[in-house]
């Protein structure tokens, strides 16, 4: 039966629209964000404990990638990961160690960034812990 997001046939017709994916490298905070939504039954929800700086191939292509984190750089899989028409938001560090929050468009052409203001973010680190 189709419902608010299918179309006629009851399939959903954006691909980007069923599942959401989190990556959490801290097993404690992890285990608390799985705690607080399990009430929810959010069958779309995957809670990952992982390595956030290598994304999640698995799930790809994604029509939008949000960082809780900032290092350097933007991780290149994430790129990789990222649909052609999504968009990257992630903090960056700048020379100075200044973050400023990354917009990265993913076009047919390559990669389109837009910097937009400063923002104080925890760092982004790899690994699990």
């Amino acid at each position: 039966m189709p419902n608010d997001w299918s179309d006629e046939t009851g399939e959903d017709p954006n691909p980007f629209h069923v599942h959401v994916y989190t990556l959490e490298r801290l097993r404690g905070l992890h285990d608390k964000a799985r705690d607080n939504l399990r009430p929810f039954r959010l069958a779309n929800v995957h809670l990952l404990f992982g390595d956030g700086m290598l994304g999640y191939a698995k799930g790809a292509p994604y029509a939008a990638i949000i960082a809780a984190a900032g290092g350097d750089a933007v991780p290149m899989a994430w790129c990789d990961q990222l649909a052609v028409g999504g968009r990257l938001v992630a903090p960056m560090a700048l020379s100075g160690g200044q973050q400023m929050l990354l917009v990265i468009d993913k076009t047919p052409h390559g990669l389109k960034q837009n910097v937009l203001e400063p923002v104080h973010f925890v760092p982004l680190k790899s690994g699990i812990a």
